[in-house]
């Protein structure tokens, strides 16, 4: 019973297997391989051989499966058929295996790529994680270098504050949003009084450092909210109040208290190593209601015209902007036209004003510019002095006056003999002494006179020597080679320090007339006019009081050691030849 069982379940596993292959030949891939048939037929065979090793059991079925009438019959039929079969199938798996092994080979050789594609993969997961991070950073850093140049954009670079750019835009959102429909507002531009001088005498780093300081105190300034403030260039900075009060009086008074808390702050001393520097500011202010406002351009060059303003009225002050100032600055502005036009054809022309010994002589004149003009007349250099140097040309003016002064001294002393040289003295503004070619204009002016019976002086104000003092001491001695006497005029009034006196040669200082107007009358006054004649007594440098009107100014003086005089008591400024130099003559 084991035996038939055994064989049942063999012939069944054949049976299947043959079935398998069989029907595995309906897919093209199985059925194109070679030796597919002869396995076919041999497991058909080893089939047929089981069906007869089960009949072989079964004597009433050997009518279905032809079987031999022996055992030996039977044995033989079934081993030839097991043989053929096991030799078909041997036959068809030989040709077979090559495709087998070329099937092997390609799964171990897929199996490697499909590794070595893995690693790549992973490789470039990895590389793409890291291009993703250099990306992420890249990003990063564009939008640092974006935000950086947007900043470098709308902000100074000296002073970090916003710059011309962002005050427009700021000023076109104010005007153009509703909520501020009907404030009124208010447009400060400041300018520095003394920076020009600053930035030559001591060098733009010194002028940087300057205009940093600036900037600090006005952001602690501590102004209300949204308050702008920024630098358009220069030495030119800018506040914007904003909503300040919706009625008109009130903020204008609120205006002109800003105005002046901005003044007392930028007028306070500002120290820079050795120096102590002084900055004061000019303001120029525009107030409006945006609902009234016109454009942003409006605003700016109103705002500028009244800056233009006080500068052309006083230091240190603020100007509030109304219609009539238009017409004004635009007379300015002729009339610094009028001044270029007046040079090229000699309008102006020098008179002279003696400056006297306590013996009654003339040892000096000083030489004063006036403008003769074709309708206006005379005028002073108090006009168009101011306007000459916001026009850029008091230099040229500085020039005339040196050449004019020159050639007429020259030709007026020609034929006489003089037992010492008439002192001419000549103002000189800061911006022209301070050119690097002075001294060889000087000498070029010089050289184109006979100078037998004049001595040049020139006349340099404070704000010349406040720093640089060793440039400017190398500057005087090259003039004193060249026989040029250097007086300081208006001491007393700007940075008067005694280090000037002693490491500068000055040849002569001028006492202030502002010291000497009072002299009788005010302690202060003549507590000053005593020091400064004690001290320069004791560096032996000559003195000369300006503006003496009076016999008791010239007592107070004289008690006191001054031996040289220029003012009124002694003589008018007129032109050189109604002057005998004879202090009884002169007109």
């Amino acid at each position: 019973m084991f035996d038939i069982l055994l064989e049942v379940k063999i012939a069944i596993l054949t049976a299947v297997i043959f079935y398998t292959i069989l029907h595995g030949t309906r897919h093209p891939v199985i059925k194109n391989q070679p030796g597919i048939n002869q396995i076919i037929i041999g497991f058909g065979l080893l089939l047929f051989s089981s069906l007869i090793d089960i009949t072989d059991n079964f004597p009433t079925l050997n009518f279905v499966v032809l079987i031999g009438d022996t055992a030996l019959q039977a044995f033989l039929e079934k081993a030839v058929g097991t043989t053929l079969g096991l030799l078909f199938i041997s036959w068809g798996f030989r040709l077979w295996l090559p495709s087998i092994q070329e099937l092997v080979n390609t799964r171990q050789l897929l199996n490697k790529l499909t590794i070595e594609l893995d690693g790549r993969v992973q490789r470039r997961s990895i590389e793409l994680e890291q291009s993703n991070d250099n990306l992420k950073i890249e990003v990063l850093e564009r939008k640092k270098i974006e935000k950086r140049l947007k900043h470098q954009a709308f902000h100074d670079a000296l002073t970090t504050l916003p710059n011309r750019s962002a005050l427009i835009d700021f000023l076109e959102h104010e005007i153009s949003n509703p909520e501020n429909h009907d404030s009124v507002s208010a447009l400060f531009f400041l300018d520095l009084d003394n920076f020009k001088h600053i930035n030559d005498l001591l060098g733009h780093h010194v002028g940087d450092s300057v205009l940093k300081i600036t900037a600090k105190r006005l952001n602690n300034l501590n102004p209300p909210p949204n308050t702008f403030i920024g630098r358009l260039g220069g030495d030119e900075f800018v506040l914007v109040m904003t909503n300040i009060n919706t009625d008109l009086h009130v903020a204008k008074e609120l205006v002109r208290t800003m105005a002046q808390q901005v003044i007392r702050t930028l007028d306070k001393p500002i120290y820079l190593s050795e120096h102590k520097l002084k900055a004061s500011c000019s303001i120029g202010i525009k107030i409006f209601q945006n609902k009234k406002q016109g454009t942003v351009s409006d605003l700016l060059r109103q705002a500028d015209i009244a800056l233009y303003d006080i500068k052309g009225k006083t230091k240190g002050g603020f100007s509030i902007f109304h219609e009539d100032m238009q017409s004004l600055v635009m007379e300015r502005v002729h009339l610094a036209r009028e001044i270029y036009d007046a040079l090229e054809k000699k309008q102006f022309y020098l008179h002279y004003q003696p400056q006297v010994s306590n013996d009654g002589q003339v040892f000096g004149l000083e030489a004063l510019l006036r403008w003769e003009h074709p309708t206006r007349g005379t005028i002073g250099p108090d006009e168009f002095i101011p306007i000459a140097e916001e026009a850029g040309l008091i230099d040229k003016l500085g020039r005339y006056v040196l050449h004019h002064a020159l050639s007429e001294c020259s030709s007026f002393l020609a034929n006489e003999v003089r037992e010492t040289k008439l002192k001419i003295a000549v103002n000189i503004s800061p911006s022209h002494f301070l050119q690097s070619d002075f001294v060889n204009q000087i000498k070029e002016i010089m050289d184109s006179f006979e100078l037998e019976n004049c001595h040049l002086v020139l006349e340099i104000t404070e704000s010349v020597v406040i720093q640089n003092i060793d440039d400017i001491s190398d500057k005087m001695e090259q003039l004193h080679q060249l026989g040029v006497g250097i007086s300081l005029d208006d001491f007393g009034t700007g940075y008067s320090s005694l280090r000037y006196i002693q490491r500068l040669p000055f040849d002569t200082l001028k006492i202030d007339r502002s010291f000497i107007r009072d002299i009788n009358t005010n302690s202060n006054n003549a507590a000053i006019v005593d020091a400064i004649l004690a001290m320069t007594a004791s560096l032996g440098v000559n003195v000369i009081a300006e503006g003496v009107e009076t016999r008791e100014q010239q007592h107070f003086l004289e008690q006191r050691g001054c031996e040289h005089y220029q003012g009124y008591l002694f003589a008018r400024p007129n032109f050189l030849h109604y002057c005998n130099l004879d202090i009884t003559d002169c007109a």
